[in-house]
């Protein structure tokens, strides 16, 4: 079989100025029959082997005999997925006056070189930790549902924490667990006086990360947060409590364009239920909110950037009134990778 594969190549590329020439192999386990000879055409017409564009990875996909879950590229090292295992192809360009030998040579991991291993070990990062700073503006409303009088509070620019962890499970799906602390300092513009103007509001949450395409990720999660209650006491005073609410919510985040360089931008949509709860003389009836935001990212090999702007809006009715907050912010962060 062989022998035939490099007749057939040599009669089709023989008089090509380019071609690519590359080795196969399988972590940890013999390549058995493995044949490339529609991936070294694909690849052979490019002017650039180290170049992985959208359309020559769905091509090299849609090509191939084998059931291909993803094909990624690093170092001029390309990676194919099929079967939740690893065929990993050294592409590279050489001039050709003679058509060397196109035998695949087929290698276990212990007989890699140091340095290819080293490459190779950068694909198996399976955990992930980031580390966000927030700032940002909240309105609270409350409308009272009998009488319909309401009253609003507007906070100055607060500032906020978050951490995320990541395990990744398969090459499509991971596991993550995230915790945030904001705090805002408010005011009332009406005559009332407002007690308590400063909180904190924290949530902590796990949830999944699954990607539907290169394009697409679709994120459930659940979680306990605190939502903030604007009170009133019948007088002339105002006063913010907080009640811990459990939710449970559906994401999808889109990458709209991602650059040769790395950088990419991304749209992100969450839903979600705030579950009812009786706590601290309150009781709530079940809400909703949901979250908006665009954001952008940067890849810098095992770290990203990002940064994010998005609006968060909650709806709950926690007593005889309505209570409508909102808050408009932007994070910025960092996420390693190991």
């Amino acid at each position: 079989m062989n022998k035939l594969f490099c007749a057939i190549f040599i009669s089709i590329f023989g008089f090509a100025s380019l071609a690519i020439s590359g080795e196969v192999k399988l972590m940890g386990k013999k390549i058995k029959k493995f044949d490339e000879s529609k991936w070294n055409k694909n690849l052979s017409a490019r002017s650039n082997a180290c170049k992985l564009t959208d359309k020559l990875k769905a091509k090299l996909i849609a090509s191939s005999p084998y059931s291909v879950d993803d094909v990624t590229i690093d170092n001029c090292i390309y990676t194919w997925y099929i079967s939740n295992k690893k065929y990993i192809f050294k592409a590279r360009q050489v001039k050709q006056r003679s058509i060397a030998s196109t035998e695949v040579p087929v290698e276990t991991e212990e007989e890699l070189a140091p340095n290819k291993t080293d490459k190779l070990n950068k694909k198996e990062n399976i955990q992930s930790f980031s580390a966000i700073l927030y700032s940002g503006v909240s309105s609270l409303a409350s409308t009272d549902k009998t009488s319909g009088t309401s009253e609003k509070a507007v906070s100055s620019l607060g500032y906020g924490i978050g951490v995320v962890w990541s395990h990744l499970w398969t090459k499509r799906v991971s596991f993550f667990a995230i915790g945030t602390l904001k705090k805002f300092d408010f005011k009332t513009s009406s005559a009332r006086s407002l007690s308590e103007a400063s909180s904190t509001q924290s949530y902590i949450g796990t949830g999944l990360n699954i990607k539907l395409g290169d394009r697409f990720t679709l994120t459930p999660g659940l979680g306990m947060g605190e939502s903030l209650i604007l009170n009133s006491d019948g007088g002339t005073q105002l006063s913010i409590d907080k009640i811990s609410i459990p939710t449970i919510s559906l994401g999808t985040k889109v990458k709209l364009y991602k650059f040769k360089s790395g950088f990419s931008f991304d749209l992100n949509l969450r839903g979600g239920i705030l579950f009812p709860t009786s706590q601290k003389g309150y009781k709530s009836e079940q809400g909703q909110y949901y979250n908006l935001s665009i954001g952008s990212n940067y890849d810098l090999n095992g770290k990203n950037l990002f940064i994010n702007t998005g609006i968060t809006n909650r709806e709950l009715e926690v007593g005889d009134a309505k209570q409508i907050s909102k808050d408009l912010g932007i994070s910025v962060g960092v996420g390693w990778s190991f």
